[in-house]
C-alpha cells in the first residue's frame, strides 16, 4: 500500500505539478506517475495557466498575478482563484 501511495504521488513528491498538457511546454514535461494530466516542471514555466491562473478581462475583480499578465494577451490579466 505504501509503494502504491508513493508511486501515485511521484510527480508532486519530485517537486513538479500536474497540469493540462496544453499549458506545459513539451521540454518541461516529466515522466513521473501520479497525474491524470501531465507532470510538469512548473518552476521553469512562467505562464498564467501553468501557474494555476486564468486569463480574464482586465476589469475582472480577482486576486491578480501581475508578473504573469503578459502571458494573457492585451487587455487581460492573470487571475488566481483560491
Amino acid at each position: 500500500l505504501l509503494l502504491e501511495f508513493s508511486q501515485a504521488n511521484e510527480c508532486v513528491a519530485a517537486g513538479y505539478g500536474c497540469v493540462p498538457a496544453r499549458v506545459c511546454p513539451r521540454q518541461h514535461i516529466k515522466k513521473k506517475s501520479g497525474c491524470s494530466t501531465v507532470c510538469c516542471d512548473l518552476a521553469n514555466v512562467k505562464t498564467c495557466a501553468a501557474r494555476g491562473g486564468e486569463c480574464s478581462p482586465a476589469q475582472t475583480r480577482c486576486l491578480e498575478a501581475p508578473e504573469l499578465a503578459a502571458t494573457c494577451g492585451p487587455r487581460q490579466k492573470c487571475c488566481i482563484y483560491v
